[in-house]
């Protein structure tokens, strides 16, 4: 935070000089700006190959903003209020497992699970909702919180409507006539429809599939 605050006021100081200055003088410094000079109006502009390269975090947190949205989107498939609590079971690969466990307190308190449980061996457990995700799997157990048999209804409802979408949307695309008429942006549109559509009925399959083990 540091770092970042003394790279923020040697950007500003051009623009900002009384403001800068001051806060500058009240700052501790940080090691990898090296000398530090008295005064900001004579440090020198960040360098853009001075600065860490944090690709490779940043990837890793995507990953737990993916978690966290994916334990509120099947909350919220499943008409689950965000009052109530319950537990998640996160199975992750290797490469994640340490960024998620440093990350256990934000996806509870994020996603309102009352405990979190994450390794790479984590097992499914009986009549669990779940969302997948790149490098994780999340598993809601729902016993007792939700009727099963009218949640096995109404996915199975919802699956056939979106079938349905799909199938006309499949007649579009197919359609000679359709694709060589229509504008790009009504093409891309229309296929990025598709692959919601897709990403929707997959995720209702998965979980008619978890109520019914």
């Amino acid at each position: 935070l540091v770092y970042v605050f003394d790279g923020a006021l040697r950007l500003a100081h051009p623009v900002m000089p009384f403001v800068t200055e001051e806060l500058w003088q009240k700052m501790p410094s940080h090691p990898n700006w090296g000398g530090r000079p008295a005064s900001i109006c004579v440090a020198e502009f960040p360098k853009i190959e001075s600065i860490p390269d944090y690709s490779a975090e940043a990837e890793q947190w995507k990953s737990v903003q993916d978690i966290i949205s994916g334990i509120r989107s099947v909350r919220s498939q499943m008409g689950l209020s965000m009052k109530q609590e319950l537990p998640a079971h996160i199975r992750v690969d290797a490469s994640l497992a340490a960024t998620v466990e440093a990350a256990k307190d934000s996806i509870q308190r994020l996603a309102k699970a009352d405990r979190v449980i994450s390794g790479t061996d984590v097992k499914r457990p009986g009549q669990s909702l779940t969302a997948v995700g790149q490098g994780f799997e999340i598993y809601l157990p729902v016993e007792g919180l939700i009727d099963i048999e009218k949640e096995k209804q109404r996915l199975a409802s919802e699956g056939d409507r979106i079938k349905k979408i799909l199938t006309g949307i499949a007649s579009k695309l197919d359609n000679k006539s359709f694709v060589d008429r229509a504008p790009e942006d009504v093409l891309v549109q229309t296929r990025a429809q598709r692959a919601n559509m897709e990403e929707q009925l997959s995720a209702i399959t998965r979980n008619l599939k978890a109520l019914e083990s």
